[in-house]
């Protein structure tokens, strides 16, 4: 174990020279062994050239590791968690404890989930920002390499859309990314100047979308296909090293908590889920969401991605002859069931949203449906699972259609006023541009930020027009 540790240490520093002083404090196992490596893994900087890519830094496995063996741990001394502020005196901890309370409360009350990570978060970031001034601190050397990653790689590695340039903002037609950017930035400014009034902090905005950009990139997911339901018991926590290994849908590697007693240390444990080749890379899942959220948190996209969905407001102004027949009958079935919007769905793009069926058959219940089917007016909101009748099926179809079709054409005029045409010219064919209407040509595009932008407006494209194939074909099969 102490030879692999050696070897992957002085391979890495020489390497990746700035990478010396945060390994040698990890791999530091004079007097306590916080770093245990028990399969042979090297450092690389990983890129992928045929879909001109650069994800940074990752772990590739050197040797055949097996299923369910333990790849490496790391000591959660040698971790940023929000459980802890390490260096904080008794005083000084109940008055971060109770800031970021009020802050957190101020955002999340009603969200619990939320509540209990941006609290955790906060109390990373202060541990980050006074961690990272002083080398005697003792989380420095990870804290001042992950500041010093962060800025010094700027122009290298792709970011999050609150640090693109005004092009690139400019050439967003997604309205709901544009939406999700701006509330971000005012979110971050809001709570920036919450810990100002504070006096937590004495760091400007950009500081804190700086600070908060590296800890929510970096903190590990333990229940990565439950990534918007955060688990209140489980631990907001940045490790080194194990933040080097990068995303995959299909990963050969998961995160868990191990503890052992007889040395009363706590670790972070690396263990291979699948069998690993020599050469091939360590990947864990982030978690089981959409492109633009991988994009606010990470600063990338997936090439696929099951996960992605789009938000779709329903109007059905023009449709008032239908959806007023038995209006008592579809307001009581619709306050029954909780937790539910009437006019915002959510739609996919490999599958089909239920609710949004449901929904829609309830809307177009006609005064001819209740009359042939009596049972109706006894129904709850999960029995229009199925076709209620042939019209009603006819009428959702053709609603559904006309509504999509009119968020594409919306898509299609907006973008020909927002896109920058030099950004997207073929640098093989001058005069011609990439293909806007899928992702087949989009690794043209140089600039990795302006890729990513049009990657999630051309993924919304997607989802509706693979909505509407669905909606068509379930027309023609019941006309």
């Amino acid at each position: 174990m102490q030879k692999l540790t050696q070897g992957f240490l002085q391979k890495s520093i020489q390497n990746y020279p700035k990478t010396q002083n945060v390994l040698q404090w990890v791999c530091d196992n004079k007097k306590t062994i916080r770093f245990r490596l028990f399969s042979e893994i090297e450092l690389k900087s990983i890129n992928d050239p045929l879909k001109n890519i650069n994800k940074g830094l990752g772990l590739v496995s050197q040797q055949e590791i097996q299923a369910g063996s333990e790849v490496f741990l790391v000591s959660t001394e040698k971790s940023i968690t929000g459980l802890e502020l390490v260096g904080s005196d008794r005083i000084k901890a109940y008055e971060i404890n109770d800031s970021v309370t009020k802050i957190a409360s101020k955002y999340y009350e009603k969200n619990p989930y939320q509540f209990y990570y941006i609290q955790n978060v906060l109390k990373i970031i202060t541990q980050l920002n006074v961690h990272s001034k002083f080398e005697t601190m003792q989380l420095y050397p990870y804290a001042d390499y992950l500041l010093k990653y962060f800025l010094d790689n700027a122009n290298e590695i792709p970011k999050n859309p609150l640090y693109w340039d005004t092009n690139t903002i400019k050439g967003i037609y997604s309205s709901y990314l544009a939406s999700l950017i701006s509330s971000t930035h005012s979110q971050f400014q809001s709570i920036t100047e919450d810990l100002y009034n504070n006096r937590l902090f004495g760091f400007v905005f950009q500081d804190f979308c700086n600070y908060m950009s590296i800890v929510r990139s970096r903190n590990l997911n333990f229940l990565p296909e439950q990534p918007k339901h955060f688990d209140i018991n489980s631990v907001v926590i940045m490790t080194p090293v194990v933040d080097w290994i990068n995303h995959s849908f299909q990963p050969n590697c998961r995160v868990t908590g191990t503890y052992f007693e007889h040395e009363n240390e706590s670790y972070v444990c690396v263990k291979a889920i699948k069998d690993i080749l020599p050469g091939e890379e360590l990947t864990l899942n982030y978690g089981n969401m959409p492109n633009y959220d991988f994009l606010m948190k990470y600063g990338f996209v997936n090439q696929i991605n099951e996960f992605n969905e789009f938000g779709l407001n329903l109007n059905f102004d023009n449709y008032l002859e239908y959806t007023s027949q038995q209006f008592e009958l579809k307001q009581k079935i619709f306050k029954i069931q909780k937790d539910f919007t009437l006019d915002r769905f959510v739609i996919y793009q490999n599958k089909i949203n239920k609710d949004l069926l449901r929904t829609l058959r309830i809307y177009f219940i006609s005064d001819q449906d209740v009359f042939n089917n009596t049972e109706i007016s006894t129904y709850m909101f999960n029995d229009f699972d199925k076709q209620i009748s042939t019209q009603n099926e006819v009428q959702l179809c053709k609603y559904m259609i006309n509504i999509l079709n009119q968020e594409k054409q919306k898509y299609i005029k907006n973008r020909q006023s927002t896109l920058d045409y030099n950004k997207i010219e073929r640098q093989d064919k001058k005069g011609l541009i990439i293909d806007i209407d899928t992702l087949n040509e989009i690794h043209l595009i140089q600039d990795q930020n302006y890729r990513n932008m049009l990657h999630i407006c051309i993924e919304e494209q997607i989802v509706i027009d693979n909505n509407i194939k669905f909606f068509t074909k379930m027309l023609e099969k019941v006309q």
